[in-house]
Parts: structure tokens; C-alpha cells; sequence
């Protein structure tokens, strides 16, 4: 037998380090609270995979549209994520080892019934730096790279260029 309402969790970094008035997360909870769904936050260090059931630490979260003291989470309970309806990834992907088992243990939690928004595997097969290269007719001329005399060449060849931490140690573009 279903229950009722709906209930959706959001996987995000530190709620209480956003900015209430851009976070496209936030806006996501507002609106689906507005529908009169249940609202979890999910924290990003807790999720786990205990007998091989994902498990996570969550929270209700009551949302307002203020700047100051826009939520209030109640107690952090452990539960199966799939008593959830729904997980929202939204963390910014870091690509590291432990979001790289965040998303393997969201990928089982999807297995065992809740729908994972966004799909966990095409987060780390489709990397957001390195997929935006798929589309070159689209961006300025670009190199990826993990060394640092292949970028330093490249700004030598090709001048002023802008840098972006992130996936290896940095992206060059023109």
C-alpha cells in the first residue's frame, strides 16, 4: 500500500551554506513543498550501504522563501534511502573517492525501488567539465589536461587563457 504524500530527499551540500535566493536546489524544495510533498535533506557525508542496503542519514526540512532562517531541519534519522520516493543529486561533483561510492550506493538505492534524479552512473561517466568538449563547435578552443607544461604550451600557442580548477588539477580554455 502507498503512502502519502510523496516523499522527496535532496543529497546537497551543507544546507545551511546556501544562498537561498539563487540555490536552484532550494528552489526545487520550495516548489515540491508547495505541492505538498515531504521535504529531506540529505547530507552529503551520510549515506552508506549496510548489508547491502543504501542507507542515509536524513532530515525534514520545512522551507521558506527568506533570506535568513529560510529552513528548519528536524532530527537526522537513519533510513533505507528507498523509503524515500525520490533523491535529488545535487551536490557539486567533486569527482572524488567518496563521491565516486555516494554515487555507487545512490545507484544501488535506485536498484532497491527509490528514482535517483539524476542518474548516478551518468554522473561519472559523463563528467561536466570533460563532456562540454563533445560539443567543440560549440566552445572556444580547449585543452584538459593534468600537466602543467601541456597548459603552459597551450597558453604559449594560443595567449590569453582562462583556468578553471577542477577535473585533474585544471582546464585551460581560450
Amino acid at each position: 500500500m502507498a503512502h502519502s504524500p510523496y516523499r522527496i530527499g535532496f543529497w546537497m551540500d551543507p544546507i545551511e551554506g546556501i544562498r537561498p535566493y539563487k540555490d536552484t536546489s532550494f528552489a526545487l524544495m520550495l516548489a515540491a513543498q508547495a505541492l505538498g510533498w515531504e521535504v529531506y535533506y540529505l547530507p552529503k557525508m551520510g549515506l552508506s550501504l549496510d548489508r547491502g542496503i543504501a542507507i542515509g542519514w536524513m532530515a525534514a526540512a520545512q522551507v521558506q522563501d527568506t533570506k535568513t532562517e529560510f529552513v528548519q531541519l528536524a532530527a537526522l534519522q537513519k533510513q533505507p534511502l528507498n523509503w524515500l520516493d525520490c533523491i535529488m543529486i545535487r551536490t557539486d561533483p567533486p569527482f572524488d573517492g567518496e563521491y565516486l561510492y555516494a554515487t555507487q550506493i545512490l545507484e544501488r538505492a535506485s536498484s532497491q525501488g527509490v528514482k535517483v534524479i539524476n542518474r548516478p552512473g551518468a554522473l561519472r561517466d559523463f563528467n561536466e567539465k570533460l563532456f562540454a568538449t563533445e560539443f567543440g563547435d560549440l566552445m572556444p578552443t580547449t585543452i584538459v589536461s593534468a600537466s602543467h607544461a601541456d597548459l603552459r604550451a597551450f597558453h604559449n600557442e594560443v595567449g590569453d587563457t582562462w583556468v578553471v580548477p577542477g577535473f585533474f588539477e585544471s582546464v585551460g580554455m581560450v
